[in-house]
């Protein structure tokens, strides 16, 4: 019985979050809008805890673009987690900065100018900031895969492409990607006609 108990608490904070991941993907299709959140930074490699531990952490969200945002100063436990509470909304309507960048990045050779990227960054006691790995979610990819990207670990990376964390992740961007590459087609045809 103790058994079913959990496992019923368990579904219902699982069902709470899908519930939750439906109306952020809901809200961005029907306005026009790219949605971030995050909920936890996890880093793996001692030196990255280390360095987080000394004065902490912050996760930078840089869409292209969109003005990159800031999450507040983290505290890493000794396990090299934290929890975070971030969730961004930004405008991605029709003549929109993001919308445009997002249209312009979706017809590049290269995947990465697509990503939306966070940047996990320690800051020393002087204030001075020092990169220590960098997460991405691909808004192409989305689009191949015709869903957003659901709450979920993503790999950190450093400059040597080694796993140093996890962040706890979604973006909700399939509609905005949709509507820029539509845009993109859009342009490229009328600039076919005008020649």
């Amino acid at each position: 019985e103790v058994g079913q108990l959990t496992v019923a608490v368990t579904a219902l904070a699982a069902a709470k979050q899908a519930q939750s991941d439906a109306r952020d993907a809901a809200e961005a299709a029907a306005v026009g809008k790219v949605g971030v959140k995050l909920t936890q930074l996890e880093l793996t490699q001692p030196a990255a805890v280390k360095a987080a531990r000394r004065t902490g952490v912050i996760v930078e969200v840089d869409l292209p673009g969109a003005e990159a945002q800031r999450t507040p100063n983290l505290q890493p436990h000794g396990d090299g987690k934290c929890a975070i509470t971030f969730k961004q909304s930004f405008d991605a309507a029709p003549a929109s900065k993001v919308r445009k960048a997002i249209a312009a990045a979706l017809q590049s050779d290269e995947q990465t100018d697509s990503e939306v990227q966070f940047a996990v960054l320690s800051v020393d006691a002087k204030g001075e900031e020092k990169e220590l790995g960098v997460a991405a979610v691909s808004l192409e990819a989305l689009l191949e895969k015709g869903a957003d990207h659901a709450l979920g670990a993503v790999a950190v990376k450093d400059a040597k492409g080694v796993e140093v964390g996890q962040l706890t992740v979604a973006v909700t961007a399939l509609a905005a990607a949709k509507q820029a590459q539509s845009d993109a087609r859009d342009a490229a045809e009328a600039a076919a006609v005008g020649k």
